[in-house]
């Protein structure tokens, strides 16, 4: 069995640093708990709003600031998959880095959430 780890690089926490307020850090704590093995979280704005108990509108603020931060980027609009950036941070095998690393930069950098009324 291949040990799993978390590697968190110093530039994750620098850009976190920048966007983080209490309420923020809850919804990127919740992202990092339910992170899957390829560094992605499936979730609508407002299921993370639900399950955090965060409001709507604080969590689709925090969505932006991680976009603009390229901390995530999004693969999918319709099944709202986030990638993290494993160049930031990572869960996983070392070995697994590499192609981590190109799926991400091969995702749009510019695709952002579409905005739904609550």
């Amino acid at each position: 069995m291949v040990e799993q780890f978390w590697k968190l690089f110093p530039e994750f926490m620098e850009k976190l640093e920048s966007i983080s307020d209490s309420k923020q850090t809850k919804v990127i704590l919740h992202f990092l708990k339910n992170l899957s093995d390829n560094n992605q979280y499936t979730d609508t704005i407002k299921g993370i709003a639900d399950k955090t108990g965060i409001s709507y509108g604080t969590v689709k603020h925090t969505m932006y600031a991680l976009l603009d931060k390229d901390i995530i980027r999004l693969t999918r609009h319709a099944s709202n998959v986030y990638f993290w950036n494993p160049n930031l941070l990572m869960k996983g095998p070392a070995i697994t880095k590499l192609k981590l690393v190109a799926e991400y930069e091969a995702l749009d950098k510019s695709k952002r959430i579409r905005s739904r009324n609550k």
